[in-house]
Formats: structure tokens, sequence, C-alpha cells
């Protein structure tokens, strides 16, 4: 997800800029009667919630040696993923099956479907249908409110006895106005505008559409009025317990995603066998190894379905895939340029995205990995910077240097949302998706995407900023946020420094917790660079030995399991167990 130019200038306050690395720079400054039925069913959305195991199970180890291992990934988190995942890191991860026929365990909606980001969610069902007035005595019209309200799946409707003029009831009619001796003062739920109008002894309310609400689902959130029905948005169950050691060999790995039951998050968890022991929530590191990658280009990004399953991309339209020894370079599309960044949620669902390979309209493009191939599935505007952050299956937020963020979806590109940047040259950028609204993004500044807008994170808007050319982030917070040899952290309110002290420039930072980052880059003087990573355990940075003659490292990705792996120039593949 890290992309990098190599021949432009920044402009940044508080930047310099020069031909190889640049020098540091620092933040700126009723009654009722229920008419026929509409229920879409009974049960809940969420299904049975998986059972972890109880001890830890034999140790296993991934076909190429990396010594971690998940138990059966047949415990979807809900019936919008694939009934099958797969092992990443230890961890179960599976793919989002958008357009399933799902049940969001709500009665009072129809046709619920799955959606891109694996939430089950039906259209309100709509009560506007109710009983037909009629004569109750000679003087008397039973009527209804026009609009009435979903209850366990019927509509109920609010029902009048309306006292007719001289003429009486006739006909099931009153013979003069019935209007006037209704008040139409009593909507039939707070989704409704307060005062209504009456027509024929009947009252209609206008739909207080936007207004908060509680739609008495513990399990969700934002619950806002729309037609009428009171609904919120599935609560992201996104944020796992800390890992943990369960004896000095095995670390207990909670699943990225799990699921909403009486308003709390569970997480399904797996075991990992640490091959150097484990302590302090983590598998203990190892020595970081060079790879042997067959390839000289400089690699520009990496990420991975499991600490086993890797994926490498760089200039000439370089993907490789492998671990260990066995690296695999992919065919790609004709014509595919230098490629920058990469971020998948699957070994089926990967994207990458190029630099601006068409120089005369500044266009990136955008490459898909279904498992099979790589396809061309879109392009963006790339003059300073552009990245990539996958949602799910062929679902991914695209960011370019106009300050848009796309969402591009089956290959149908849509603007999300989009802000006004800083006008940077030499840039980074990275897009961290947490869920499909809860996005962070470093490029330029630093922004948050809720699902509706992009804000940025910073202290006074306009006038105190954190310059990014790429972050992580695991919470509001919990961003660590990185411009040449600058890191700036998050707490919420304000940016901190937090300096790495190791690292000259940095061009690449991952993670898996807020106490586990890594970043990579370079360090030295004149003509001579070396590359460098360095640790960030939630407090502070400690600086790696890297073996010798190391080049400048560009990107980094770690597995939850412990594998972590930092690429850069010449093909240059690092990996640890840390």
């Amino acid at each position: 997800m890290s992309t990098r130019s190599l021949a432009l200038c920044c402009v940044l306050t508080l930047c310099a800029c020069s031909a190889g690395n640049a020098p540091g720079f620092a933040p700126d400054g009723g009654d009722a009667s229920i008419s026929g039925p509409g229920s879409d069913g009974g049960v809940g959305g969420g299904g049975t919630q998986p059972q972890p195991d109880l001890a830890p199970p034999p140790s296993s180890s991934d076909d190429l040696g990396s010594g971690t291992g998940c138990g059966p990934c047949d415990h979807p988190p809900s019936q919008c993923y694939a009934p099958s995942g797969t092992c990443q890191g230890g961890k179960c991860v599976y793919s989002i099956v958008a357009g399933l026929a799902c049940d969001d365990g709500d009665a009072c909606t129809v046709g619920d479907t799955c959606d891109a980001a694996g939430a089950c969610a039906g259209t309100p069902l709509i009560c506007n249908q109710p009983p037909k007035a009629m004569c109750a005595s000679g003087s008397e019209l039973l009527t209804y409110d026009q609009q009435g309200v979903c209850k366990l799946g019927a509509c109920v409707y609010t029902k009048k006895n309306v006292t007719c003029g001289a003429g009486g009831c006739v006909a099931n009619a009153c013979a003069t106005d019935p209007c006037g001796t209704v008040s139409c003062d009593s909507p039939p739920s707070s989704c409704f505008k307060a005062a209504g109008t009456c027509s024929g002894g009947q009252c209609s309310y206008a739909y207080d559409d936007g207004a908060t609400c509680d739609d008495g689902d513990p399990c969700t959130v934002n619950d806002q009025c729309t037609t009428g029905l009171c609904k919120g948005a599935p609560k992201a169950c996104v944020a796992p317990p800390a890992d943990q050691c369960d004896d000095a060999t095995t670390l207990r790995v909670h699943d990225p995603a799990g699921s909403c039951a009486a308003g709390a998050c569970s997480y399904p968890y797996h075991f990992v066998t640490c091959s150097a022991g484990c302590a302090g929530g983590r598998c203990n590191a190892t020595a970081w190894t060079a790879l042997p990658s067959g390839v000289s280009v400089t690699l520009h990004g990496v990420w991975g379905a499991s600490g086993s399953d890797v994926f490498a991309v760089g200039d000439y339209g370089t993907i490789l895939r492998g671990s260990g020894s066995q690296w695999k370079t992919m065919p790609v599309p004709q014509g595919t340029g230098n490629l920058i960044g990469i971020d998948g949620t699957s070994a089926n669902s990967v994207f990458a995205i190029t630099d601006a390979n068409d120089l005369a309209s500044y266009t990136a493009t955008i490459l898909w990995w279904n498992g099979t191939s790589w396809q061309k599935r879109g392009t963006t505007a790339c003059g300073d910077f552009c990245c990539v952050g996958a949602i799910g299956t062929d679902d991914a937020y695209v960011w370019n240097y106009g300050g848009q963020l796309e969402r591009l979806t089956g290959g149908v590109a849509t603007i999300a949302a989009s802000i006004t940047v800083p006008t940077t040259l030499f840039h980074q950028c990275d897009v961290r998706v947490r869920s499909a609204s809860d996005v962070y993004i470093g490029g330029g500044y630093v922004y948050h995407y809720d699902g509706k807008t992009l804000t940025e994170l910073a202290t006074t808007p306009g006038t105190s900023h954190q310059s990014a050319y790429g972050l992580v982030a695991f919470g509001p917070t919990e961003v660590l946020a990185f411009a040449y040899n600058y890191v700036g952290r998050w707490d919420g309110s304000e940016w901190l420094s937090a300096p790495t002290g190791g690292n000259g420039s940095l061009y690449g930072m991952g993670g898996t917790s807020f106490s586990r980052v890594f970043a990579v880059g370079d360090t030295g003087s004149g003509s001579t660079y070396t590359g460098a990573i360095s640790f960030w355990d939630g407090s502070g940075w400690t600086g790696e030995m890297v073996p010798a003659s190391t080049p400048t490292l560009d990107a980094v990705w770690a597995s939850p399991g412990g594998d972590v792996y930092a690429v850069g120039a010449g093909g240059t593949i690092l990996h640890a167990v840390h």
C-alpha cells in the first residue's frame, strides 16, 4: 500500500528537497389494528457463535516451514462470509460473499442481502396500506392513520373514532368533512414528524428521515430514521483482544473479524507454535535473513495472505509470490508499468496499483488477482501519488493525488468522498482499511473516512497538521504516521512526536497491532545508504539488526502469526519471525 515517486520535489511546509534523501521535518504548526404480515424471517443474522478450542492443538507447520498454523477455518464470523476460510499467519480469514441472500434478524426488513462490507441488511418494510375506513355507528366513522409502523413483521396502524356531523356516517364515510374533529398530533413513532395533516378523517405524517433514534438492537450503531423505520448500521467487530502466550511455545491468536451478540463482540481464536519461544504476547524474534527473490528490480510493496503465502510487487510489472526460498514471478497483463502498492483480503482477492505509467494523462492502473489470474480492474489519477486498500472480494478503496477516495467494486469506480489536499511532490501514500466505514489515509496529511465524509486528523483544523507519506492505524487513538524521518503518533486529540532514532528516511510501515509495528527505510550519508528496520512496541522504537549490505527497504508486511517480510531495492526480500 505504500508508494513512492522518483524524481520530484516536496513543497510541504517545513520540507526541503534533494536528489536523494530529504532532511527531516516535523508537523505544522394509541390503540391499534394489525394488517397483513411483512416478515422476512425471525432468526438473527449472526448465526451460532463459533466455539474456540479449549486447548492448543498439536504443533503444525505451514507448507513452507514458517512454523505457524490455524485450526479448521470453518467458523465464519457471519452468514455473509464464505463457509471456509484461509489461514493467514495463524488467523482464519474469510472472503465476503456480496449479494448473497441472508437474514438480518429484523422482521421489519425485506430483501435482505449481504453487502460488500460483509453486513447483512434489508430494505425497511413500508407501512402505508391501512385498513379501509368503516362506519362504527350511524354517527361515528372508524379510520386508521395513513402511515403505520412495523412491529414483529406486521404493519400496525393507529385507529380513530371520528364523530361525523349532522349528516351522520353513511356508506363508510361521513356525509360532512370528518376532519373537523380530528387532531393530527400523535405520530406512529419518533421517525415521523410530530405534526400531521388530515384528509378524509385520516392523519398522515411526513417521515423524519435522518433523525437519531434507538432501534433497540445493541449490535447496531449510529441509529437513524429511514422511511419511518429506525435502523442502525451493524456494529463492526474488528478489534480482537491482544494475542497471548498460552505456554512457552504456544501463542493464542484471535481472528481479525468477530461477531456481535447482546452488544458485545466475540472473536474465535487459534494457536500458533513459536519456533523460538513465546513471550509478551508474541513469538520471540528470530534474526532477519535475506531470501532469494530471483529478481533484481526494486520491490515497492508487499502483502501476505498468510505467513507462507506472500505477494511482492515492483518495477516493470513485477509480481512475486512465495515464501522462504520459493518465489515465482507471476504473469501480468501486457503493458503493466511499475507496481508501487499492493493489498488484499484473501489469497483469492488481491489488488495492486502502478505509478503514473501513462505520463500523458498521469493515469495509474489497478490490477486484481482473482485467485487464477491478474487482470486490469480500473484506472485512477496518479500525478504525484496513489494507493489502494482492499475492502473485500473485488472491492477496494483507491486514493489519488486529487484528494479523492474512490471505491472500486466489481471494476466499477465511484467517488466515496473527497477533500482538499496540500500540493506535494515526491510523495507516497497509504490506505488502511479497518472496515468499509473506518478507513485511515496517509497522503499529504492524515485523513479518516467514516463511510460518509473525509476529515483530517488535526489538533486545530487548518493550523496544525501531520504530514504523512504513509501510516498504520489500529483505532481512533492508535495511529502512527511518517514523512521522511519524522514519525507522529495520534492520541485522539493531538500529534505527538515518536522518532525512530534509527532510520534516516522512512519509506514503509506495517504491523498487526499498536504494540507491533515495523518501519523500514535507509540510513547513511553521502552516496552510501543501507537498509534499516525499526520496531515499535507501543511506547518506543528499537533498531533491528539487518544483514550487512542490505540496500534501501521500501515496504514491510507483518503476519499476525509472527512472520515479517521487508522488501526493497535490488529485489531484496528480508524475513524474520518477530
